[in-house]
């Protein structure tokens, strides 16, 4: 992947920053990647990217600690046309006088990854993450495109967390308010110098009784509303963590991420496959969706994408028969090396990313 050494502030970005110490909303608009070079240009100075290829909208925005941000967005190449260096990367927000503004921007130079376009073999899905310096700034916000639905695992770890404290904090407040009730009886019982003796103990009982559950319930760390199964369970519904769900027409998954398993004649499987499979899916949004499809029985891998409505047809990407093979997939000996034989006479060659026969 490309390598960037960390981004830095452009003059309007370290403005904005220094705004935003003063109360001014600091709002970033949109990630952006370009394949251009930084020749003798001076960062600071950049308003834009050399050459942009793709604009990424923002789909997760945390604050850090250190003054710090993390902001993500989802780079596919199943929309470009033509396949560019992965050389430049760029922050946007939005500054109050200026309008969009580059905030902060990194080049990869001769560190630059390759993208390729869509439609070969190669599927490109991958989160672009930046990290980049806030200060103290109170009002950090960003335009989210709530339409993508990654997620990864430190996101389903949080989303427990956020679960449980959420779940925590509701039985927290609604103990308090108890509390409150039974001091407010307290008072009452103190004052009513009338009731009989009966009706008086009577009442002493009760308010132990629900003081006793209070304290069960403070000391109980078992989990008692089952916040964190809950939060399991969704994420099982995907695939992740049990056994996956069964489909028998890989067009009905509809725009949901996850892992699947095939059935016997499922419809809708690449042609000539009639037998179990497993597919993994990732929906970028409704209306762009990549499947994988795994032949357990013959160790084939097959793809297609669904730009709108319409399914593309299924593309072999890799098989037993390409290994060793001109343009396919070196294999390894017993040995677990590369056979000499077919390392060619320049000594370059190439592995494919999806990995070894």
């Amino acid at each position: 992947m490309s390598t960037f050494g960390g981004l830095m502030f452009t003059n309007k970005g370290r403005n904005l920053q220094a705004k935003a110490q003063t109360g001014v909303q600091l709002k970033f608009t949109k990630i952006a990647l370009g394949d251009g070079t930084l020749g003798s240009s001076a960062i600071a100075d950049l308003t834009n990217l050399k050459n942009i290829v793709v604009n990424l909208p923002i789909e997760r925005l945390r604050t850090l600690s250190g003054g710090r941000a993390e902001v993500a967005g989802i780079l596919s190449n199943q929309s470009l046309t033509s396949g560019f260096y992965y050389r430049e990367l760029g922050l946007f927000a939005l500054d109050p006088q200026e309008g969009e503004i580059l905030y902060c921007y990194g080049n990869a130079g001769n560190l630059a990854e390759y993208i390729p376009a869509s439609g070969g073999p190669d599927v490109v899905e991958k989160q672009i993450v930046i990290q980049t310096v806030v200060g103290n700034a109170a009002n950090i916000t960003a335009v989210i495109d709530t339409s993508l639905v990654y997620a990864t695992v430190s996101d389903m770890h949080l989303a427990i967390e956020q679960n449980l404290l959420a779940s925590k904090n509701y039985t927290d407040n609604e103990i308090n308010i108890i509390d409150q009730q039974i001091a407010e009886l307290e008072n009452q019982l103190g004052a009513l110098t009338n009731l009989e003796t009966e009706q008086k103990a009577n009442l002493v009982a009760a308010i132990n009784e629900l003081k006793g559950s209070i304290a069960t319930h403070l000391v109980d760390k078992t989990d008692p509303h089952n916040s964190k199964q809950q939060a399991i369970d969704w994420a099982k519904g995907f695939g992740l963590g049990s056994e996956a769900k069964v489909i028998s027409d890989l067009n009905t998954i509809n725009a949901e991420t996850g892992f699947y398993l095939s059935k016997t004649n499922a419809l809708n499987t690449p042609t000539g496959v009639g037998i179990p499979g497993t597919v993994l899916q990732i929906a970028r949004n409704s209306d762009s969706v990549s499947q994988l499809f795994v032949d357990i029985n013959n160790s084939k891998l097959y793809s297609r994408t669904r730009n709108g409505s319409s399914w593309g047809t299924w593309k072999l990407v890799i098989d037993e028969s390409m290994k060793n093979i001109p343009g396919g997939i070196v294999g390894l000996d017993n040995k677990g090396q590369i056979p000499s034989n077919t390392i060619p006479s320049d000594n370059e060659f190439k592995i494919r990313s999806l990995g070894l026969f």
